[in-house]
């Protein structure tokens, strides 16, 4: 089904709702599916800089990240071709540091 039969079929039951406001609902629907059906997948990577602790998710930095793309969920980290345990709680050093 195509965006546009999409909006007609909602149109029929909601006639007065605005396409913009359609397409918004059909494009956060989409997001919503998409992260609690984990259907699409992608990764990335990314060369580390010293002293370096948080980095953006942009696709300027990432290699393999689409540029448009939005990341929805973090599955794994690796290190060396080794996955990195998931760190709960509060680091014991405060590091504002981002890459640039």
């Amino acid at each position: 089904m195509t965006l546009q039969e999409q909006i007609e079929e909602i149109k029929q039951a909601f006639p007065g709702t605005p396409e913009k406001q359609i397409i918004n609902m059909l494009n956060r629907a989409m997001d919503e599916f998409c992260e609690e059906s984990e259907i699409l997948t992608d990764s990335a990577s990314l060369t580390e800089q010293a002293d370096v602790r948080y980095y953006p998710l942009t696709a300027t930095l990432w290699s393999g990240l689409e540029a448009d793309g939005e990341v929805l969920k973090i599955r794994q980290v690796d290190y060396d071709s080794k996955p990195i345990k998931r760190f709960i709680g509060v680091p014991n050093d405060i590091d504002l540091s981002e890459a640039s």
